[in-house]
């Protein structure tokens, strides 16, 4: 199944219950300090995407060339935090819009939220370690899968830099939370298996300070009429990503309302309902990439 570019000209948008996904992607970017530099490969420093196999209970390299329709854009908390040598990780359900819909933070080994609500509300309160984090809904064209790719900073920088060189806009004005906007095309990316050296920052590396790995990345558009299948088969995904979003939140405020009733009945300690069963609750016990922050 081949996706090409329409090739019109294209405008960038800019700044201004089931689980629709069967793995969550995650980048290790090489990080590699600046004496090794200069030998450093993407190989040898472990610049890879990768995904968590429950069936198996093993990482798993998601291999490249590959190619990735954006079905839909969600975001939500992650993070970890280190003690005494071991790791705890942070996460929570996935919203579309953080400024209304509510986000539940839970620890590993902790039964119970630690915080609830739409982001503003929450953040100051975050635990060290915790942090928002963007995620692209992607259909795999190889595989017609759908992957949840969690977006950290090294990969937004560099998936900006992709639309941008296709649209002729600036990277920095690049709104990655517009890329669903409009119904009837579908941006994707594609990803052909090479890598690129760049700072922290993102900017071409020239030999100073930590070296990182990005993978180059080529952004188009098609239209929805050019692929009927392939549009079907984004729209489903789209579709169940709603149907996912709004039974978490229906779950969620059910919750508080629960608890706050049982406040309000003299209990001493209100009893929070369980927690939801995520598939996507971390399994290994390792730090996590930082994520983005709102922009705005």
């Amino acid at each position: 199944m081949e996706i090409k570019d329409s090739g019109a000209a294209e405008t960038a948008p800019t700044t201004g219950s089931t689980f629709p996904w069967d793995y969550q992607i995650d980048y290790k970017a090489g990080k590699t300090p600046q004496n090794y530099a200069s030998d450093a490969t993407p190989q040898k420093a472990g610049a890879k995407f990768y995904y968590y196999d429950k069936e198996i209970s093993e990482k798993v390299d998601f291999t490249l060339p590959a190619t990735l329709i954006v079905c839909d854009i969600l975001s939500g908390l992650s993070g970890t935090i280190e003690e005494n040598g071991r790791y705890s990780n942070f996460y929570s359900n996935k919203v579309r819009d953080s400024r209304s819909e509510a986000m539940r933070l839970y620890m590993s080994g902790i039964d119970r939220p630690l915080l609830t609500g739409v982001y503003s509300a929450i953040k100051k309160d975050l635990p060290n370690g915790a942090h928002f984090q963007m995620y692209l809904l992607c259909l795999d064209v190889s595989s017609k899968k759908p992957f949840l790719l969690t977006l950290g900073a090294t990969l937004s920088d560099q998936l900006k830099r992709a639309i941008a060189s296709r649209t002729n806009t600036k990277a920095e004005k690049v709104n990655l939370f517009g890329l669903c906007d409009i119904s009837t095309k579908w941006w994707f990316i594609q990803m052909k298996g090479g890598f690129q050296k760049v700072t922290k920052e993102g900017a071409p590396y020239e030999g100073k300070g930590d070296l990182y790995f990005v993978p180059d990345m080529i952004a188009g558009v098609f239209h929805a009429d050019s692929n009927p299948e392939v549009s079907a088969m984004c729209e489903e995904i789209r579709n169940t990503s709603s149907e996912y979003v709004q039974s978490t939140q229906d779950r969620i405020w059910k919750a508080e309302a629960t608890t706050e009733a049982t406040r309000l009945h003299g209990q001493t300690e209100a009893v929070a309902a369980p927690p939801m069963n995520w598939p996507d609750a971390p399994k290994a016990v390792e730090p996590a990439p930082l994520g983005d922050d709102l922009p705005f």
